[in-house]
């Protein structure tokens, strides 16, 4: 059989990384049946540089006059496409050109698999090399001790291939109001429904990390969606009802002193962390040194567990 395989590839004033996303999705090995870019009301005209694509039949344009969000456009093509298998791609990222045969080939042999992502290789600003991303969810017993456990595992939204179907499942869709860290509550609930998600041990993807990225342009922001995310996982383990956003800060701000900065401790050295990549791909290294070095002050194993993950290829 030969499966239909739709890309979408949501767009937000993707401005001069779109077309190079695209063009990575049309040279592939094993091409895609459609491609589709998802506009989500652009401002910046970044559209009009694939319109010969366009024209030429390569790729549907799907235009929102304003914009919805990410999950709101990707939830209404997962209803409005056929297809066996959809694939995700930011629009400032770049698939090697194996990405499609590779997925593909991974839920070939794993039937039981429902959605999986590759591995990414970051790029910094002027596509400098800032790491792989790593990923260790990759058997089922790894899956087991999270579901067992109350941390949400992650995987790399700009490189997930999905089972149609689960997706089609209004009740296994992104939820907006966790974004950005929406993707990483739909991967563990379709799991926690008792599907096979795993990652695929193989760069598929190159991973612009850029000022204007949603992991970047509020670091914060984007902290706390996340500890709301893992405050429902929990809550949903223990059979209780998931707090809204105003009971989740409610709890947040409900700690002791000590433990607020203790928390604030942990999550300045993420962002130093992070902070320390930009500089050194801006090659900004004394930049680079001192947020490291700051970074590793406020947390050790962190610092040292991501170098050793990400620059050195180390388990």
């Amino acid at each position: 059989m030969h499966p239909k395989i739709t890309v979408f590839i949501p767009n937000y004033n993707g401005g001069e990384f779109l077309r190079e996303s695209v063009e990575s999705i049309l040279h592939q090995t094993r091409p895609a049946d459609q491609l589709i870019v998802l506009d989500d009301g652009s401002t910046d005209g970044s559209v009009k540089s694939i319109g010969d694509l366009e024209r030429s039949g390569k790729v549907i344009i799907v235009r929102h006059a304003e914009n919805r969000g990410k999950a709101a456009v990707l939830n209404e093509a997962f209803l409005e496409n056929d297809a066996d298998f959809y694939l995700i791609q930011d629009a400032d990222d770049v698939a090697y050109p194996e990405r499609i045969e590779r997925q593909i080939s991974f839920l070939d042999e794993n039937r039981e698999l429902v959605c999986s992502s590759g591995l990414v290789e970051y790029l910094g600003e002027n596509d400098a090399y800032m790491g792989k991303g790593r990923l260790d969810l990759l058997d089922r017993p790894r899956l087991d001790d999270y579901l067992s456990g109350d941390e949400p595992f992650g995987l790399f939204c700009p490189c997930v291939i999905l089972r149609a179907e689960i997706v089609r499942d209004t009740d296994l869709q992104f939820r907006g109001r966790f974004w950005p860290a929406d993707d990483i509550d739909l991967w563990n609930r379709i799991a926690e429904a008792g599907h096979l998600v795993l990652a695929q041990p193989e760069v598929l993807v190159k991973y612009r990390i850029h000022g204007e990225s949603a992991v970047t342009s509020s670091f914060m922001r984007t902290r706390m969606q996340f500890e709301w995310v893992r405050e429902c996982l929990r809550a949903r383990r223990r059979g209780v009802g998931e707090p809204d956003r105003d009971e989740f800060l409610k709890r947040w701000n409900s700690v002791s002193v000590l433990g607020r900065i203790n928390r604030a401790r942990k999550i300045y050295a993420k962002a130093l962390y992070r902070g320390a990549g930009f500089a050194r791909a801006r090659g900004d290294l004394v930049g680079g040194i001192l947020r490291l070095g700051l970074g590793g002050f406020l947390q050790p194993s962190y610092v040292m567990n991501r170098l050793k993950h990400q620059i050195f290829g180390l388990k």
